[in-house]
């Protein structure tokens, strides 16, 4: 089966958005220009301006297509996405599964992601620090089920040392590269919200993350071995002179949908990817074996 590659539409300036016989048709701010592009190329519409306006049919073309829309501050760092709540025909199945699993199944879940995030961490550090690659796939090796012993809080800490230096600190608030970051791990999370929504499963339960305040701890959850393709955009950033989060990070952060990651055997990117550890998570609730569920990993 071909599956296509949607396309991330970013509009970042004064605009007015509607639906015209399934297509996205885009109206410069005096409504006198447009452009148009099929609902069914886009996977992703990034809301950039104050003053985009959107119309209803609109959006609902969009959660029936599950394009994932997002919208920005006025910093331009995303603060929410509308998800559809009929991704999938098997919908209130698969919730159902999801909220009652045994819990050595979602010990074991959260284990193997654990184990693929600091897998792929090693892996990006490895060109900056071999002996701290080395240290980090030592660490994935005791992860234990349900990650007991803060294998993961062990890894962060030698890894962002190693990658970003030994006076950065890790901070949602914190100096820059730190809003790099930010921005990326959002527009990350959008693509898992979407592809978990996609696969029939509720992105509000989690498998390590629960807050009351989280409205998406199972999208925290899946995208953590997807971060370090996030921090290898942001270090391309960094070395290349990259000093703060304007359009052109922007520009290339978004294109993290399109990077190429080892996933199941295959190649693919990874709005792709991401759908297939979605699906595979399902897979996993119906049969309640951890082993089925597929990570990413760099491509070699």
């Amino acid at each position: 089966m071909i599956t296509m590659i949607k396309r991330t539409i970013t509009i970042s300036s004064p605009s007015h958005l509607s639906l015209d016989r399934g297509q996205l048709v885009v109206y410069n701010k005096d409504r006198d220009q447009a452009r148009t592009l099929p609902i069914e190329d886009i996977g992703y519409l990034l809301l950039e301006n104050d003053r985009i306006t959107i119309t209803l049919p609109l959006i609902r073309c969009c959660l029936k297509q599950n394009v994932g829309v997002i919208v920005c501050d006025d910093r331009h760092l995303p603060i929410g996405s509308l998800l559809s709540l009929s991704g999938h025909e098997l919908t209130g199945k698969r919730v159902r599964l999801q909220a009652e699993p045994s819990k050595p199944l979602v010990k074991q879940l959260w284990r193997r992601v654990v184990v693929s995030k600091i897998n792929n961490q090693a892996d990006l550090v490895r060109c900056r620090d071999t002996a701290c690659a080395l240290r980090l796939k030592e660490l994935a090796r005791e992860v234990l089920s349900g990650d007991s012993t803060n294998r993961e809080g062990a890894a962060a800490r030698q890894y962002w040392c190693a990658l970003m230096g030994p006076d950065f600190c890790r901070d949602r608030e914190g100096a820059f590269p730190n809003e790099l970051l930010n921005y990326g791990y959002a527009i990350l999370r959008a693509i898992t919200a979407r592809a978990i929504v996609g696969s029939g499963l509720s992105p509000e339960i989690g498998l390590f993350h629960h807050n009351q305040y989280n409205a998406l701890p199972l999208a925290d959850d899946l995208m953590e071995p997807y971060r370090p393709f996030v921090d290898e955009i942001v270090l391309s950033l960094t070395v290349t002179g990259s000093t703060a989060l304007d359009k052109v990070a922007r520009g290339r952060l978004i294109q993290v949908s399109c990077t190429e990651v080892r996933i199941g055997g295959l190649v693919r990117p990874i709005q792709l990817a991401m759908s297939m550890t979605t699906a595979s998570l399902a897979k996993c609730y119906e049969q309640g074996k951890a082993d089925e569920l597929l990570l990413p990993s760099f491509v070699t």
